[in-house]
């Protein structure tokens, strides 16, 4: 096979418009056949993005990318996003940065058409260029879970937060879960979150995303053949990428957890 010399995930990762392991998450979501839907309002950064995810995406299977322009409406989109076959995985990009319009006209489908909608969208992302950025930001990443009481449920996965301007985990994730049922777990054994195959998920999305990191920091033009090295020996791979990230001040290393970054912040609102 040769090297398709692109560079695009590079470039994503050392402009911080999105962190390694949201990157990670996405990667992993494209390996266990989940549909992204993407809303960004610049035609060729949503280009770059979707290119980008297509260099992670496992050579034995292609996704449909579909691009929707901002000439076209709500109706239009959810009318053809309805006729998908649910076998084929699709990255789409939507000229647009309103994912809550098209969200509220979801709702006031009829049930038949709401199936078809609900079976595409996955996992949306949602991609701007925040007033004080010097680039876009992945602002949020969004698995769709489904619907209650007329409202659309989603679990916003990751999110941008402006004040340390980098990308933060719930730390809840039902993609995560679809993946495991689908591997066997029973909803019980879900809820204990223990076991091999839980160590095994999660080890898999923590060396993705040292392995991005390396990648960014290593600023290759050639990347994939470091992405074939990963696929072929991710251990030994990532344990090198340890050992040389290890005295590295890369983006995002001394961030706070979670519940440091909300005390922070609350400290200086006072």
């Amino acid at each position: 096979m040769q090297p398709k010399g692109n560079k695009q995930t590079v470039d994503l990762l050392r402009e911080r418009v999105i962190s390694p392991k949201a990157l990670s998450y996405l990667w992993l979501a494209l390996e266990n056949d989940f549909n992204i839907v993407l809303f960004c309002k610049e035609k060729d950064d949503s280009n770059t993005f979707i290119e980008a995810l297509m260099e992670l995406y496992p050579r034995s299977k292609k996704p449909t990318t579909k691009h929707f322009d901002s000439s076209k409406t709500i109706p239009f989109i959810l009318d053809e996003l309805g006729k998908t076959d649910d076998q084929n995985r699709l990255l789409i990009s939507i000229e647009s940065d309103d994912f809550p319009k098209l969200g509220r006209k979801v709702l006031s489908l009829p049930p038949d058409k709401k199936e078809g909608i609900y079976n595409v969208l996955d996992i949306v992302v949602s991609l701007n260029k925040p007033d004080d950025a010097s680039a876009n930001r992945t602002i949020d990443i969004m698995e769709v879970v489904g619907e209650h009481e007329a409202s659309m449920i989603v679990n916003r996965i990751f999110f941008w937060d402006k004040h340390y301007d980098w990308f933060f985990f719930s730390g809840h994730s039902y993609m995560f879960d679809r993946i495991l049922l689908r591997k066997g777990i029973d909803k019980e054994q879900l809820k204990d979150g223990e076991g091999k195959i839980f160590e095994d998920l999660r080890n898999s999305w923590e060396h993705r995303a040292v392995f991005l990191r390396w990648l960014a920091h290593k600023n290759s033009d050639d990347p994939e053949k470091y992405m074939i090295d990963f696929e072929n020996n991710p251990e030994s791979v990532v344990e090198m990428c340890i050992k040389e990230l290890e005295n590295v001040d890369y983006p995002g290393k001394d961030l706070p957890d979670e519940k440091a970054r909300v005390d922070h912040i609350n400290k200086d609102a006072e």
